[in-house]
């Protein structure tokens, strides 16, 4: 069944390789562009909504089993994918410009859609998503072409290492000033819990201890009458099982299998009278002392005062008072610290600069290579005269190195080499981005090419090497290509026509995938007026059918 949906409920499921999309003139190819560059995080636009809608919903599904990189990214961010691996791009836009965004149904910012954009998508159009602007991406582009990654992020890790120790060292150089205020600080709070002499589980003994003494005369009255309860008389607990020990030893002599309840009976009796014996001592021991309360007191009030300043518990304070003194020990230490710091860091600075010297070295060799590479692909696309370049600076050290690269053109004759940024034909940054692309080949990371545009100004055999070029790349890719020119489309896996038709006063974009037939026809249309029909259909048949044996 064809695929065909209106402008209001676009729908469109793009095939691997490469997906070609051809139209007339304004019938709406730039709605599919602008929904992918608005799901990807790019500024949305309140016009495009249909009038008499509130809002708009841009969603697109992208299968991520290979993506590692994606997974690992919105995973550290809390999104799991299924075990399809399918992640969901979810874009709700109003009218008043309010947006929400969400990752397979988790809420997210714009921000973290636009960041997973960029490792999904490189757009290539005339207002653009594409990394080839960004000079900063230049570096990156060199270094995979090159195959120097590892080498990179081994100059990587000793950078972070590097900086982390002088974090350190400037935490211990603070003023002279800082570090006696720090000192005198941490010295008083040593006083001052040591002067405590503070134990574990002390608190929870002068507690118990404080309630015996407040209720000395209730615990002497119910300790007595225990005593009595237990031992004290004829009906005490002890007199009247002794005499039920007796009854049961004569019954034991005629049943002996009362011999085991006359054991317990026997057992029992011991117990009660060791808690008699003990009720009795505890009555004697029991004395109100009230210098004794007073004192524990006291000590309960230190404690107190000691917790509101250094931890909820007395084992809180003890923990934090051994940290105080290793904050301490670092201060009255800090010269010998710093010195060891200091010379760490030197070590490591030695290696950093001896990793970013070996890697920029890499860097010269391999961008004489791709500057001619780029240059030969510009030459085949129609840029005869186009000059590509690799500028490399020195800068100061960072993560990447010690080197600035930026992508310089010239792309017609007896014009100055430029940076890219400064083009602004939406057809050259297309055609430079594909000789770069077709130049990294596996090394490009990018799983979605889209290119807008890559045809104009150009025709006929160049034409022919652009679509040569765009099927080789789907073959690594999947490839979204944006064409008014035949030669092109006759290269796509997948051929999709955009029209728009006018119904009930209003104008709708349909989106169709042509069969073989159907292909036949947009390119002969495509041909044009140079053309009778007959013979347009006939050499649109030719073209699909020798697609890639000119």
């Amino acid at each position: 069944m064809k695929n065909v949906a209106l402008v209001d409920e676009l729908n469109v499921v793009f095939d691997n390789g490469l997906n070609i999309l051809t139209g007339e003139t304004g019938a709406g190819k730039s709605v599919i562009v602008g929904a992918i560059m608005q799901i990807l995080g790019e500024r949305a636009d309140t016009r495009t909504i249909r009038e008499g809608s509130k809002s708009a919903l841009i969603e697109g599904s992208f299968d991520c089993a290979d993506l590692s990189q994606v997974i690992e990214t919105v995973e550290q961010n809390g999104i799991y994918l299924d075990d399809e691996r399918v992640l969901v791009l979810r874009r709700e836009i109003s009218q008043d410009g309010r947006n929400k965004c969400y990752i397979n149904g988790h809420l997210t910012t714009l921000s973290f859609i636009k960041e997973i954009g960029d490792i999904l998508v490189d757009i290539h159009s005339q207002n653009d998503h594409q990394s080839l602007l960004k000079k900063g991406s230049h570096l990156d582009f060199l270094d995979r072409f090159g195959g120097i990654w590892p080498e990179r992020e081994k100059v990587l890790g000793l950078y972070l290492e590097m900086r982390k120790l002088e974090d350190e060292l400037e935490g211990l150089n603070q003023s002279e000033q800082e570090n006696e205020r720090m000192r005198e600080m941490y010295e008083f709070y040593l006083r001052e819990i040591d002067s405590a002499e503070l134990k574990p589980g002390e608190e929870d003994e002068l507690r118990n201890r404080k309630r015996v003494l407040a209720n000395a005369e209730k615990l002497h009255e119910l300790l007595t009458t225990l005593y009595d309860e237990l031992k004290g008389g004829e009906n005490s607990a002890i007199s009247l099982i002794q005499f039920a020990s007796r009854n049961l030893s004569e019954a034991s002599k005629i049943d002996t299998r009362l011999k085991e309840p006359l054991k317990l009976i026997e057992e029992g009796l011991v117990s009660i009278e060791e808690a008699a014996i003990s009720a009795r001592e505890s009555t004697d021991s029991i004395e109100f002392n009230a210098s004794e309360l007073e004192a524990i007191e006291g000590r309960l009030e230190l404690i107190f005062s000691l917790k509101r300043k250094y931890g909820n518990t007395v084992e809180e304070i003890i923990k934090y008072r051994d940290e105080v003194e290793k904050k301490l020990r670092r201060i009255e230490n800090s010269d010998e610290e710093a010195n060891r710091l200091r010379k760490k860091i030197d070590e490591l600075n030695g290696k950093l600069k001896v990793a970013s010297d070996s890697l920029s070295k890499k860097r010269k060799k391999h961008s004489s290579s791709l500057s001619r590479s780029v240059q030969k692909e510009l030459q085949q696309l129609g840029m005869q005269h186009g000059k590509f370049s690799v500028r490399i600076e020195k800068q100061e050290m960072s993560p990447k190195g010690a080197d600035d690269v930026e992508f310089l053109i010239s792309p017609n004759l007896g014009e100055k080499l430029k940076p890219l940024r400064e083009i602004a034909s939406s057809g050259e940054i297309s055609r430079i981005m594909l000789a770069i692309k077709t130049v990294l080949g596996e090394n490009d990371s990018t799983p979605v090419l889209i290119f807008d545009e890559i045809d104009v100004n150009i025709g006929g055999k160049t034409a022919v090497t652009v679509g040569e070029k765009l099927s080789h790349l789907g073959g690594r890719h999947q490839v979204i290509c944006i064409t008014h020119l035949p030669q092109v489309a006759r290269f796509a896996d997948a051929h999709f026509r955009v029209r728009k038709e006018a119904k009930d006063r209003r104008t709708l974009t349909y989106v169709e995938k042509l069969d073989k037939k159907e292909r036949v026809e947009e390119l002969a249309r495509m041909l044009g007026s140079s053309h009778d029909e007959k013979d347009s259909t006939r050499l649109a048949k030719t073209m699909i059918n020798n697609k890639g044996e000119d």
